[in-house]
């Protein structure tokens, strides 16, 4: 698939803006698939990764557990390095 500069441009300002809004209201259920797509279609979606640091300084627990403060990063980056590797070995 492939998409012209300015509909890239516009579909990933659309993803940013509903990530945005995912991430502020906590329906993580929904910004993650999102993401996971989005890092499928984009590059590099580097804002997938920032959207669950904003998740945990939002939501995160803090101090209860060892990293369970973190469970937004560690997610979306697991996410983020699973999308990119199947990318590549399929594409």
């Amino acid at each position: 698939m492939t998409l012209n500069t300015r509909n890239s441009v516009a579909l990933r300002i659309a993803c940013d803006l509903i990530l945005a809004i995912c991430v502020i209201y906590g329906w993580w259920y929904v910004a993650l698939p999102i993401g996971v797509c989005a890092v499928w279609f984009f590059p590099i979606y580097l804002e997938f990764i920032l959207g669950g640091f904003v998740y945990d300084a939002l939501f995160g627990m803090n101090g209860s557990f060892l990293l369970a403060g973190y469970a937004g990063l560690i997610v979306t980056v697991i996410a983020f390095a699973l999308a990119s590797l199947l990318r590549r070995k399929l594409r």
